[in-house]
């Protein structure tokens, strides 16, 4: 079985969250009982994921007073500092967890609630994106999202194979900020970052390598991840109604 490690990237400043991403990290938000960043740990703790890395950087030392207390289980876990996260993005915060390891990585981003099954589908070998789900042709994308286009409209039994993914790209589905990538492909990425503008995000670095690697989507119902005040109560919604 192949190890794989986690990174959860929680540096940003979760300036749609304001006022209340001011006092506190995102990944300190509730979903149900527990925080976000709970949810993950336990997601991959139950998934045999024990080697984790959380990039923080806003107010990352409430990361530091608290990060034992969330973590409830035999695992690993190390915070890696981003101390110019003011000034750069999600390329950065991953470049810094790569250069100290660029294994096969699952990367979350910090916002993102998940639960023990949603992470079960990347335990199999393979580069993936989580998506939210297969739209029409047509479907149009507020701009904000992370857009995901595909070659083709046929499976393989992998998941459809991706062809471009960003924020300005026009396709078919939403990533959903769960990223399984091999260390063949991590190292690539690595590699672009070092000579890319630190503002942008990861996922430009994935587009200049897509031609080279299979890299398949993986549709993830049920995972959100929280920009808004309208997605932390969408997500409360939901889980109640399936922990009820």
């Amino acid at each position: 079985m192949i190890k794989i490690r986690a990174v959860i990237l929680s540096a940003g400043k979760a300036t749609r969250l304001l006022p209340m991403s001011a006092f506190f990290p995102k990944a300190f938000l509730n979903v149900g009982e527990f925080s976000i960043i709970e949810h993950q740990l336990k997601a991959l703790y139950d998934n045999r994921i024990y080697d984790i890395d959380i990039v923080v950087g806003h107010l990352a030392f409430m990361f530091e007073k608290r990060i034992k207390e969330f973590v409830k289980y035999p695992m690993s876990v190390r915070l890696i500092n981003n101390p110019n996260y003011c000034d750069t993005n999600t390329l950065y915060s991953l470049q810094l967890a790569l250069e100290k390891d660029a294994s096969t990585t699952l990367v979350l981003n910090g916002d993102v609630y998940c639960n023990s099954k949603h992470i079960e589908k990347f335990i199999c070998a393979g580069n993936y994106v989580g998506i939210d789900k297969i739209r029409s042709p047509e479907s149009i994308f507020s701009g904000e999202e992370v857009v995901v286009r595909f070659n083709d409209c046929h499976s393989n039994g992998m998941g459809y194979r991706i062809s471009k993914i960003g924020k300005s790209t026009k396709g078919r589905a939403e990533a959903v900020g769960i990223y399984r990538i091999e260390s063949e492909f991590a190292e690539h990425i690595l590699l672009h970052m070092s000579n890319m503008d630190k503002q942008l995000y990861y996922e430009d670095a994935m587009n200049k390598i897509l031609q080279f690697y299979d890299v398949f989507s993986k549709e993830i119902p049920g995972t959100i991840e929280i920009d808004t005040e309208d997605d932390l109560k969408r997500i409360n919604q939901l889980y109640l109604k399936e922990n009820k």
